[in-house]
């Protein structure tokens, strides 16, 4: 019988939630909103699509969530990306599942439109 273990990999393997929260907490204070990072980093794991309705007005929504999210992902990848590190004990598991088989699957997102 197989050996078989499903890993998400962003925030579950590597340790980058509160980096995501960071990142999303200057984009929203940038853009006018005052939201706290607690209250951002509650909704961390669900996208972009899902987490900026929480905070902004329809309207908001239409001005500028596509520049807050561009922002947001520039500032994730040139500040905090370099500081996403995996947590301690996954070198550990990752050696003690080498033997089995591996396959790999990345989020793939669709533009409706």
């Amino acid at each position: 019988m197989p050996k078989t273990a499903i890993f998400d990999v962003d925030g579950t393997l590597l340790d980058s939630v509160d980096l995501h929260a960071l990142a999303w907490h200057e984009a929203m204070v940038k853009f006018g909103h005052n939201v706290g990072f607690e209250q951002v980093r509650g909704q961390i794991g669900k996208g972009g699509d899902k987490l900026i309705p929480v905070f902004l007005s329809a309207a908001e929504q239409r001005d500028h969530s596509e520049e807050m999210e561009e922002w947001r992902g520039k500032r994730f990848k040139t500040e905090y990306l370099p500081l996403v590190r995996p947590f301690s004990a996954v070198p550990d598991l990752l050696r003690r599942r080498a033997a089995w088989r591996t396959s790999h699957c990345r989020r793939v997102i669709r533009q409706e439109g």
